[in-house]
């Protein structure tokens, strides 16, 4: 019985000693910071702020400038927009069109790329493709494309760096009034070029 005794004791000391030295204690991970009454607490990760310029709009650029020194409207080198529209001396009109937003340069900002008309006196109705890059949250004119005369374009939509653009056009053999195909055209972005990658086309009858 003595024996017994005295093993329990010599247990219950050594437990004691352990306690002592903090050798039940968890070792608190690499990162953290001890926490109150012994709790560790884990650093939280940073995230890295990114900032993204606000989105344009068609309104937007319904009052910004068409052409530029460096991508030019037609012959036109820069030409004020006042509500989507403008005239000039030499009896040249401009009117913007269709509209779609969205991020056709895919640097995650929302740019505009509308349907614009040049009617250049007489029949004549110049159609075109115009687009304006976000540059922190304002519209600055970039690419241009010329569609055809009389080719009037029914919808734009951007997604996925892509721009879709239905529009009316004619085979090459039909006169110039005509109108008999309904095109679904889709363009890229490359620089200051607009490039149609791939189209198809269904029968069209006013």
């Amino acid at each position: 019985m003595r024996v017994r005794v005295w093993a329990a004791a010599a247990s219950i000391a050594a437990l004691a000693s352990m306690a002592a030295c903090g050798g039940g204690e968890t070792p608190a991970p690499s990162g953290s910071s001890p926490g109150p009454a012994g709790t560790s607490t884990a650093a939280a990760p940073t995230t890295p702020a990114t900032s993204v310029a606000a989105p344009l709009t068609c309104d937007m650029v319904r009052g910004a400038s068409i052409g530029s020194k460096t991508v030019k409207f037609h012959d036109y080198d820069g030409i004020p927009l006042l509500e989507g529209r403008w005239a000039g001396e030499d009896g040249n009109e401009v009117e913007l069109r269709e509209c779609a937003v969205g991020d056709l340069d895919g640097d995650g900002a929302i740019d505009v790329l509308a349907a614009v008309s040049l009617n250049a006196g007489g029949t004549g109705r110049f159609w075109s493709l115009d687009y304006w890059r976000n540059v922190d949250g304002e519209p600055v004119y970039s690419a241009h494309k010329d569609l055809d005369d009389r080719t009037p374009v029914e919808s734009i939509t951007i997604a996925a760096a892509k721009a879709t653009v239905v529009w009316l056009t004619r085979g090459a053999t039909d006169p110039a009034i005509a109108l008999t195909i309904r095109r679904t055209s889709v363009f890229t972005l490359s620089g200051p070029t607009l490039g149609e990658t791939s189209f198809t086309d269904a029968p069209y009858t006013p």
